[in-house]
């Protein structure tokens, strides 16, 4: 975990990566399904979603 941890902080130093924590006493939160990636489409952010069952645009 600390080596993950170290990577995730060392990544977020990149100018084009944001690294956010959704805390587990949150409860429901599309974020805590799987990853996700930001696309811009016609120009507009749009967030694709990995869940059990399939994707999903947010």
């Amino acid at each position: 975990m600390r080596e993950q941890l170290g990577r995730l902080a060392e990544l977020a130093r990149h100018p084009n990566i944001t690294v956010r924590i959704v805390p587990r006493d949150v409860g429901v939160h599309v974020g805590r399904d799987g990853s996700s990636k930001i696309m811009t489409v016609d120009g507009a952010d749009v967030v694709y979603t990995v869940a059990p069952g399939g994707g999903r645009l947010v």
